[in-house]
């Protein structure tokens, strides 16, 4: 039964059983995804990317390992979050290259905790570290700015470096993530079987 679709990957109750503990998230369906540029890409301040480090996008499950660049425009740098020393450094950048066209590529190693086998589960506690710690301050700084009065056009916001840097203390360990992950899934199923059950 797929609870979910989006182009050709579909979420079933296989991909379901992928955050039970002890197993490894993957892309175990192939996927043709197109890759595409949407506006916001041009113009937005900060993107996250999740990398992995398939060389044949098509073989399907290919890949072994995972990892999170965060490209910040202000700063015109790329900070990398892998779980496994820098093993996706290469991939990254070649991420960054294909979908910015930059010639030049900065990329900063981030202080990401380490791990051996939890890489797409800590990719996903990354990426909700780091959106929580920027909605806080961005909150902080346009409430700043509207306290100084300054007008809306002027506004202009601003990332010290030190924003991106983690404290892995904070960061849940794989199995909070996992059963977070499966409540999702399982409020998309719960969400997927009401919609079945009023036809």
């Amino acid at each position: 039964m797929v609870y979910l679709t989006y182009y050709d990957a579909d979420i079933d109750e296989e991909a379901v059983a992928f955050y039970d503990d002890g197993r490894w998230l993957n892309d175990k369906y192939k996927s043709n995804i197109p890759i595409f540029s949407p506006p916001e890409l041009k113009t937005a301040s900060i993107i996250f990317l999740v990398v992995n480090n398939n060389s044949d996008v098509s073989l399907v499950g290919g890949g072994t390992h995972w990892s999170l660049l965060v490209y910040v425009r202000e700063m015109n740098v790329f900070f990398q979050y892998d779980s496994y020393k820098s093993m996706n450094k290469s991939k990254a950048k070649y991420v960054a290259k294909t979908i910015f066209g930059l010639d030049k590529i900065d990329i900063i190693e981030t202080n990401a905790p380490q791990q051996m086998n939890e890489c797409g589960v800590f990719v996903l506690s990354f990426v909700e570290y780091l959106y929580r710690k920027l909605i806080k301050y961005q909150e902080k700084q346009v409430k700043e700015q509207a306290e100084k009065q300054v007008e809306e056009k002027a506004r202009r916001r601003t990332y010290p470096k030190e924003l991106f840097e983690i404290d892995s203390g904070e960061i849940p360990k794989g199995f909070v993530m996992r059963k977070k992950c499966k409540d999702i899934i399982s409020g998309l199923k719960k969400n997927y079987d009401a919609s079945k059950a009023k036809k």
